[in-house]
């Protein structure tokens, strides 16, 4: 055994490798790598596990997940809208939902503005939900001149008008006002009051009713006249021009959100858009998606996220290539495509149009509208066609994947992991969490996966629940105390991960499998004695299972119990091999520090083996009487041994793949200068320090044992020469 090598490895956490061959794999980095937790460098832990924070519809994926106050979520579970447990309202698309936390200049409270193809709402931590934006009246108000000397209204006046109004709708609770009615019919009055007739609105969110006038010496705009609480009935206007002349004019501008125009030139108000992002300067909600005119972007009216302008929008790209999503960052407006991102200059809200579109020079886009996340530190991730980029949103492009992760961006699988499933783009999501990077997606198995990036490391590894729940995407927890990350169950429940030992109720399962060992000699065999594991099992039930050939064939695994660190020793039955990897497997809490494999490395394979004519460092006659051949064979070798020009063979029997030392009786024949060969059908190692000559010069006496074999530049290779 004092030929055997031992090398050891520290257990150093450096990620998932799935680009490399297992025996190109660099030391700490791992063909599989599930529920690791590594705290300090040279040891591996199991990962915290994750425990139920919140549930609303069994069986009903989580998708979207937003906080909205200290103990509020907003939650999108298939096509229900929840506030915590409590079901709000169901009829949305089922698509990923875009939630704005925005509260309005005249509210106490912050408001969830959200996106959806099927429908825009706001909602409230109470679970109060109100349409976003208020529709304007559909009826004109109706006028009735009073009595003369009941009012100070004058039409008779030079220059003055007859007196005609309209009315809005209002909330108290977000300070949304519609657009106003159509005009009421004109009247004259002269010292006559003026009842106005109006109809209250059916939308909950409507407090009040706001009546304007135009009139008199009011001749250009629409005044404020005064505000009454929703109901269908009359109001009395009495007020004189002088009174009204300082009030607030009518803005025509409260669209509710969005405004759009078809093929056909008609314009469609309220148009759902299913993307939206923000605020921008604590202004600006904005929003993309629009069925009809994909290229387009929109925005909010300026501090008034109930209403948009039909005029607050700009085309960006040409509808071939449709915007996506867009994001805030770096105090500026962005919006994605599949082929490139877009920046949106401001230039002021006076300015036409508000923001001008500029392409930003990365020369890709996002595979799916929500494969990126703006939250991280300092730059941006997404999730391109082959592959996860940093940008700095200038013109600062990394790819974060290529040279670890490549395989499964392109279309190709490894080891365990079947490729990323581009055509399920809502199942493309992405999150920073503290300094980690978190990717969900599902593969073209149709299997949901999650990997994340520890960002000060560049490390990639793979979370995976223990029990049969799967997530869907994460959420980031917003202004708590400590960071959080929520994750989004298929079975309509949200977890906290990194709680507690178990996942759920189940002791977290845990996977590593170490690069393959080959010494720098990936095309020579070894010879495989025992492994050396320093570990702390911590009572969990441990798999050690070797790896043969670049994880081609396995050895049977040896199974490890107990607490406390230890060193245990495994044998691997002095297997050749080329190469060796070992996969840990577990369940529960455990440690791992490093291991120590002896091995030691074989001779080539040969097919015919020659040594050059010698006289053994005697001179004149002498005499071989015998020799001994360790080899390893799979089919009979021929031993050639000629004698000054005679040729003498012999036949060694296989050894069947064996190792064996075979001995050889020479025919007594004298000589000066020998030759020796060796050649089969199959391969064979020949072991030269373990085979040897009996020799005797002619007039000596006795027979010595001399090992020629092991001379330098005779045998194929060296092994305690070179050092193993």
């Amino acid at each position: 055994m004092t030929d055997y090598r031992n090398i050891r490895f520290r257990l150093d956490n450096l990620g998932l490798d799935l680009l490399h061959t297992a025996d190109n794999i660099d030391p700490g980095k791992y063909t599989r790598l599930q529920n690791v937790f590594s705290q300090r460098d040279g040891e591996m832990s199991t990962r915290l596990g994750t425990s139920p924070f919140l549930s609303v519809s069994p069986g009903s994926p989580i998708h979207s997940m937003r906080r909205i106050g200290d103990s509020t979520l907003v939650l999108g579970s298939s096509d229900d809208l929840y506030v915590n447990a409590a079901l709000v309202s169901s009829g949305w698309s089922g698509d990923p939902l875009s939630l704005v936390r925005f509260r309005p200049s005249n509210s106490s409270d912050q408001w969830m503005y959200i996106g959806d193809s099927a429908k825009m709402r706001k909602v409230k931590a109470d679970g109060t939900e109100f349409l976003w934006g208020i529709v304007r009246p559909s009826v004109a108000p109706t006028l009735t001149v009073n009595a003369p000397g009941t009012g100070a209204q004058d039409s008779t006046v030079a220059g003055a008008i007859p007196y005609s109004y309209k009315y809005t709708y209002y909330s108290t609770a977000t300070g949304a006002e519609s657009n106003p009615s159509d005009e009421s019919a004109s009247v004259a009055a002269n010292t006559e009051s003026i009842t106005v007739a109006v109809i209250a609105s059916a939308d909950p969110q409507v407090t009040n009713i706001r009546i304007y006038r135009k009139g008199g010496t009011q001749v250009s705009d629409f005044v404020f006249v005064t505000q009454t609480s929703n109901g269908t009935g009359g109001y009395v206007d009495a007020a004189s021009d002088i009174a009204l002349a300082q009030n607030d004019s009518l803005r025509d501008d409260n669209d509710v959100p969005f405004t759009t125009v078809d093929t056909n030139g008609t314009t469609l108000f309220g148009t759902p858009l299913s993307k939206v992002w923000g605020p921008f300067i604590g202004k600006y909600i904005m929003a993309c998606g629009d069925p009809v005119r994909p290229g387009f972007i929109y925005w909010t009216n300026t501090d008034r996220p109930e209403s948009a302008s039909s005029a607050n929008n700009v085309q960006v790209t040409n509808p071939s290539e449709p915007l996506l999503n867009g994001f805030i960052f770096a105090s500026n407006p962005y919006v994605w495509t599949r082929d490139n991102l877009y920046t949106l200059d401001f230039g002021g809200p006076n300015a036409l149009p508000t923001f001008i579109p500029r392409l930003v020079p990365i020369g890709i886009g996002i595979t799916g509208p929500n494969s990126f996340t703006p939250n991280g530190p300092g730059f941006v991730f997404f999730k391109s066609k082959d592959g996860i980029y940093v940008t700095d949103c200038q013109n600062t492009l990394d790819s974060i994947t290529d040279d670890s992760l490549r395989p499964i961006f392109r279309g190709e699988s490894t080891g365990p992991f079947a490729p990323v499933d581009n055509s399920q783009e809502d199942r493309l999501r992405m999150e920073v969490v503290q300094q980690e990077l978190h990717f969900w997606y599902l593969d073209t198995q149709g299997e949901p996966q999650h990997l994340f990036l520890d960002l000060l490391r560049k490390r990639w590894q793979q979370y995976k629940n223990s029990t049969s729940v799967r997530f869907f995407m994460g959420y980031a927890d917003e202004n708590q105390p400590q960071h959080r990350l929520l994750l989004g169950g298929d079975d309509g429940v949200v977890y906290e991960a990194n709680t507690g030992i178990f996942d759920i109720d189940t002791a977290v399962a845990g996977n590593f499998r170490t690069h393959s060992l080959d010494a720098e000699l990936p095309q020579t065999l070894k010879e495989f004695g025992n492994v050396i594991i320093d570990i702390d099992p911590k009572d969990a039930t441990i798999t050690v299972t070797p790896y043969l050939n670049s994880e081609a064939t396995a050895l049977a695994p040896t199974v490890i119990t107990g607490a406390g660190r230890r060193k245990i020793p495994i044998s691997l039955t002095d297997t050749y091999a080329y190469s060796l990897a070992l996969d840990f497997s577990w369940s529960g809490p455990a440690t791992f520090y490093q291991y120590e494999i002896l091995f030691r490395v074989d001779e080539e394979a040969l097919k015919h083996w020659e040594m050059p004519e010698t006289s053994h460092g005697i001179a004149g006659w002498m005499h071989v009487r015998d020799a001994y051949f360790c080899l390893r064979s799979t089919a009979d070798v021929t031993f050639t041994h000629t004698i000054d020009g005679l040729v003498k063979t012999y036949t060694l029997a296989s050894t069947g793949g064996d190792r064996r030392r075979i001995y050889v009786r020479l025919a007594p024949t004298r000589g000066k200068v020998f030759r020796y060969a060796l050649d089969s059908s199959a391969d064979f190692r020949l072991y030269g320090e373990d085979s040897q000559l009996n020799v005797k010069g002619w007039n000596d006496t006795g027979y010595k044992p001399i090992f020629p074999f092991t001379a330098p530049g005779y045998a194929p290779f060296l092994r305690k020469e070179a050092g193993t």
